[in-house]
């Protein structure tokens, strides 16, 4: 009440709110209407004043966005019924979630509703900060007579809200404190960002996906080409490096293997497409098709894991656990998929099969591994060419001994002669279980 009283806040918590009805006498309709009015007067995107202005954070996106208009339609959808609290935008690195989520967001800035803020967490390395960054991202401070959390959770509880946690895989632990917060503040809504999910109750999740791509020979309808989202970026992308660039039937065929090379992931395209002024389409078509190594010095304004493809790919690895890292390494020696047992079989004698699967499962949670069934099995692997290069790298390190990096393993060992290293890698391990048994 004394909160009401000095003006820092302009609804009552909702304890307060009940006492004020107990100490009125009011029962039945007139309680609830009551209740409604002091607590709800506007709830998340409904009814507002239109004299109240909008407030966001949001960063305003310099370019535009491509084959985004299903998801942008089913993700706002979700966002406003009013049983959702938290929606996880998971998906690959590259994929575009942050690019997504400032979209829908921003649909929802001129909603009769409350803020919309959006919080980077990409430069935090501990869960513990997530929280502080949080309150500072929303101008709340600590004070003696109110500490941090008491504050933040009193902002969040008075006034409809909308945030978008950005870049939360490395953070895992700290989603305790995202379901606090959730419990805390009825009227908050979450939009996350991340490569894995999230794993609570309130979690509502929206898997990413590439952009759609051309198939073989689908260049040669050039107006029908064009139209296809993984193209378009690229076309909007080259010319903004070169002006004169155009799509013809010359180029089409390029294009398309670029695009197809590159799974319809949008940031290698972006990043392919930005070399337009320094090579032919010919040329990048043939370096895509080599490997990811050669997409580099991407825009200054991406952060520094998003200029180059392999960063992003070695980012997402670097914050797996040891267990996650050596399975997913085994898997890069099959190059067409393989079963649990080809892994087991390949991996420690002494690995837990239990502790395999879930493995397994988490590597699958990160995007990094799909799985596929397969005559009533499951299929792990099918990787993306972007991961499987760098797997190859990742695979090559352990496998030769010495840390020859993904550039120099180019030049000191082909492909082919990795692959048969590994197949005699492999062989050799299989011949030792049979014997053991």
């Amino acid at each position: 009440m004394s909160d009401l009283e000095r003006g820092i806040t302009r609804r009552p918590r909702r304890e307060t709110a009940r006492l004020l009805a107990d100490a009125l006498t009011l029962s039945g309709e007139q309680r609830s209407r009551f209740l409604a009015a002091a607590r709800h007067a506007s709830s998340p995107f409904s009814t507002r004043s239109n004299s109240a202005p909008p407030s966001s954070t949001l960063p305003h996106p310099t370019t535009p966005i491509f084959g985004r208009d299903r998801e942008v339609v089913d993700c706002l959808a979700l966002l406003r019924r009013r049983d959702t609290r938290l929606v996880t935008l998971v998906g690959p690195g590259g994929v575009g979630k942050t690019r997504l989520a400032i979209e829908v967001a921003a649909k929802l800035i001129d909603d009769p509703a409350g803020s919309v803020d959006f919080v980077d967490l990409s430069p935090l390395d501990d869960p513990d900060l997530v929280v502080p960054t949080l309150a500072r991202a929303l101008g709340i401070t600590e004070s003696p007579e109110h500490p941090l959390w008491e504050s933040l959770v009193s902002h969040l509880a008075e006034t409809p809200q909308l945030i978008v946690l950005d870049t939360f895989e490395h953070l895992i632990a700290a989603a305790g404190d995202v379901a606090d917060l959730l419990s805390a503040a009825a009227d908050l809504k979450l939009l996350v960002t991340s490569r894995v999910p999230l794993r609570l109750r309130a979690e509502r999740r929206f898997q990413v996906p590439s952009l759609p791509v051309p198939g073989r020979g689908g260049s040669q309808d050039l107006a029908r080409f064009a139209q296809f989202p993984s193209v378009a970026l690229f076309l909007d992308r080259a010319q903004a490096v070169d002006f004169d660039f155009a799509l013809d039937g010359r180029n089409a065929p390029d294009i398309e293997l670029i695009c197809r090379h590159l799974d319809g992931l949008p940031l290698a395209i972006e990043l392919a497409a930005a070399r337009v002024d320094q090579s032919s389409i010919s040329e990048i078509s043939q370096q895509t098709a080599r490997g990811l190594d050669r997409l580099a010095n991407g825009p200054r304004d991406l952060p520094p894991r998003q200029q180059r493809l392999e960063q992003t790919i070695q980012w997402g690895y670097q914050h797996l656990d040891a267990d996650c890292q050596s399975v997913l390494r085994q898997i890069a020696t099959f190059t067409s998929g393989c079963s649990f047992e080809a892994i087991a079989a390949t991996t420690d004698a002494d690995h837990d099969p239990a502790v395999l699967r879930n493995t397994l499962g988490r590597l699958v949670a990160c995007n990094l591994v799909l799985a596929e069934t397969a005559n009533l099995s499951i299929i792990y692997g099918r990787l993306s060419g972007a991961m499987q290069s760098y797997l190859y790298a990742a695979v090559a390190f352990f496998v030769l001994g010495s840390a020859i990096g993904y550039r120099g393993i180019r030049a000191k060992l082909r492909r082919s002669a990795l692959e048969k290293r590994l197949k005699e890698l492999r062989e050799k391990r299989l011949k030792e279980l049979r014997e053991k048994r």
